[in-house]
């Protein structure tokens, strides 16, 4: 699996920011925002990012200007380029050129999308973790139930997930296979519903191991827990879709 993106996200207007975030959390970013691209800017310079999704029109300075004050540190301070990706309502041949002109590396338009993000990354040679997807054929049977059940499903499991493998490593850990088969059985079988195919086959070969009593099961569940992640992203990508 690929490295976390960090990634600063910026726009002037609150919905907007809020949704790319989200956007791109759920593709196994981490991010970071600003509001003007005077923040962008400073923020930009302090270092840390892979990449930047900036929005062209803000108020005090937009995002072209912004492009060109971060393109221009760079070439003082001599700094790694930093990819900048365009984000616009505006979709015209000559809006894309002068995104490009004023130094950003792509440009993709609004309302965002993570098919879009994930385009805008790749044209810049970067790539998102890999996302878990949740078993389609369950998915859609979930997301056939009445009052959105499906969607809250997946958010419960998203949140309580966490807690939940804690519990199973402080089992572990004080060696009580009796507890840990219990909790493990249950969190399986939740991932199993919840069509959360990969982690609920690493518990699987967990609760096998704690019914033998084969003490290889310490191993599996350091496996399960590598799914954890991408486990949470699927339920909470999953949840938002529905």
């Amino acid at each position: 699996m690929s490295r976390a993106l960090h990634i600063l996200v910026v726009d002037d207007d609150s919905t907007n920011l809020a949704v790319a975030t989200s956007l791109l959390q759920q593709l196994g970013c981490t991010t970071a925002s600003a509001d003007d691209g005077i923040e962008a800017v400073r923020a930009a310079m302090a270092g840390g990012f892979q990449a930047v999704l900036m929005d062209c029109m803000m108020p005090r300075m937009d995002g072209y200007s912004a492009t060109k004050a971060i393109r221009g540190h760079e070439a003082r301070s001599r700094t790694s380029h930093m990819a900048i990706i365009g984000l616009s309502a505006l979709a015209s041949d000559e809006d894309r050129v002068r995104a490009l002109a004023a130094g950003m590396d792509a440009y993709i338009t609004k309302p965002v999308s993570k098919a879009a993000l994930v385009a805008g990354l790749a044209a810049c040679d970067l790539h998102p973790p890999e996302i878990e997807a949740v078993n389609p054929s369950i998915a859609r049977q979930l997301r056939e139930l009445p009052d959105a059940l499906g969607a809250s499903l997946w958010r419960k499991f998203a949140a309580e997930l966490q807690p939940r493998c804690l519990d199973i490593s402080a089992a572990a850990r004080a060696d009580d296979r009796e507890l840990a088969t219990f909790l493990v059985h249950s969190l399986r079988g939740s991932a199993a519903t919840l069509g959360i195919d990969t982690l609920a086959s690493k518990l699987s070969l967990c609760e096998i191991l704690l019914k033998d009593g084969d003490p290889a099961w310490l191993a599996a569940w350091d496996e399960a827990l590598a799914a954890v992640g991408p486990a949470q992203r699927a339920a909470l990508a999953a949840a938002t879709d529905s």
